[in-house]
């Protein structure tokens, strides 16, 4: 939605492999297309393991548990 603008779009395809991506690719287009907008690319968000390790855990869901570690900056997820 871009009220100041009277926009909005709505996209429910989440099915499939792209699903995600089509969204995604949609909404970049209609607000390039419509509005003459672009949206930047986030910049990759650099943190220690210490601020990291806030987040590890196990993660449960009724269909699995998720674990969650620390590795060299990253979160690792293995699930069960």
């Amino acid at each position: 939605m871009v009220p100041e603008h009277g926009f909005a779009l709505m996209s429910m395809t989440n099915s499939g492999p792209n699903g995600p991506q089509l969204n995604d690719e949609l909404t970049e287009w209609a607000l390039r297309h419509y509005l003459e907008l672009e949206e930047p690319s986030p910049e990759p968000l650099v943190v220690g393991d210490d601020e990291l390790a806030a987040f590890a855990g196990d993660y449960h869901t009724i269909a699995l548990v998720a674990t969650v570690t620390v590795e060299q900056g990253r979160l690792m997820v293995v699930g069960d």
